[in-house]
């Protein structure tokens, strides 16, 4: 192949004529621009991954809200569960209940039947990392191992009564938990049950 001077110059002015990508010397070179940052462009660049990485991890490392979450997530989780169970089986009384053993929160799903209590689906979390306060007509009362709370549901999936401790509460207006981080943690979710037996995130209204 015979290269033709003439015509590979023309091609690399029409390339620079319709991309505007660089310039054409009189020498047939194309040059491009090599501008970089600036100095100001580069400290404002430093500042803004900076901000976003001191949000990002703490929403990533902080523990406590994970913790905090993750109990709220599944309390939720196992207290719809518990209302699907009774509006299935209205032969038999199933109750949800939060108790402390063995240094954990237990979430346990139980049916009562005729006096059998069996225990149908158990979550555990880690006690020392959680404080859990119930308010149902009574209340806030704080939950230990010394007080529990159980609630009752009624063969629709609604509320029927609800004890903390030895002390029995008031559905009417819902039963509202309040999970949150122990020591100087500051994380705090809010859970409602509301006389219906639904389960859902912020405060009974």
């Amino acid at each position: 192949m015979i290269l033709n001077l003439a015509q590979l110059r023309l091609e690399l002015r029409s390339y620079h004529n319709s991309s505007g990508t660089g310039s054409y010397c009189s020498q047939g070179v194309v040059s491009f621009s090599s501008r970089g940052f600036t100095v100001v462009e580069l400290v404002a660049s430093i500042v803004l991954v900076a901000i976003i990485s001191a949000t990002v991890s703490t929403r990533w490392f902080g523990t406590d809200t994970f913790q905090v979450s993750t109990a709220s997530s599944q309390f939720l989780t196992i207290a719809r569960l518990a209302q699907r169970i009774a509006q299935a089986n209205s032969s038999i009384t199933i109750h949800l209940r939060i108790d402390q053993a063995a240094g954990d929160w237990q979430y346990l799903v139980n049916e009562d039947d005729a006096g059998v209590v069996t225990t149908l689906h158990r979550l555990e979390i880690d006690a020392a990392d959680i404080n859990i306060q119930v308010t149902a007509g009574i209340g806030p009362s704080g939950l230990s191992a010394a007080t529990s709370l159980d609630l009752e549901y009624d063969s629709l999936g609604n509320l029927k009564e609800v004890t903390i401790g030895a002390n029995p509460g008031v559905v009417t207006s819902g039963v509202a938990i309040d999970l949150s981080a122990t020591g100087a943690g500051t994380a705090n979710r809010k859970v409602c049950i509301s006389p219906l037996g639904f389960a859902h995130d912020g405060i009974c209204v």
